[in-house]
């Protein structure tokens, strides 16, 4: 049991002391703040509740998921630009350019991959997360690895 359970509370089997975190008070992060604009108010819509619900949010993380809702709003509107005008654009010789929206999509895109793991929102980041909690039937069973047969 001891390799199970470690030699007591706050301790790991082979007797070292196990971190317990900083302790955060996870809280909802709540409805979008009133000045986002739609698509990033539309994210915090959609990607909220599940964070709630997973209990990975506090309140102190609402700044930094309005960023990462502020870079899936830039994503968007440089997307929607190339959309309109084309992946190039005349120059001031005439001869054509690159879009700038290329550049801010792509600086988007890496600003949203980088808030996504923040926040366990890519595949590879959600091996990482794990719940606040162990769920029910893991609690009571020592021998769960969280793989079902």
């Amino acid at each position: 049991m001891k390799l199970l359970n470690g030699r007591r509370d706050g301790y790991d089997s082979g007797g070292r002391k196990v971190n317990a975190g900083p302790g955060f008070r996870r809280e909802p992060l709540g409805p979008p703040p009133p000045d986002l604009p739609d698509v990033a108010a539309a994210e915090w819509a959609a990607v909220a509740p599940e964070l709630d619900r997973l209990e990975l949010s506090k309140a102190i993380d609402r700044t930094a998921f309005r960023t990462y809702c502020m870079a899936v709003q830039r994503l968007h509107d440089a997307q929607e630009a190339i959309d309109r005008d084309g992946l190039t654009v005349p120059g001031s010789t005439g001869s054509l350019v690159k879009h700038p929206a290329v550049a801010i999509l792509e600086a988007a895109e890496r600003s949203v991959r980088a808030w996504a793991q923040e926040f366990g929102l890519t595949p590879s980041a959600e091996g990482r997360l794990s719940p606040a909690k162990p769920d029910d039937d893991e609690a009571d069973n020592p021998f769960a690895d969280g793989a079902t047969s």
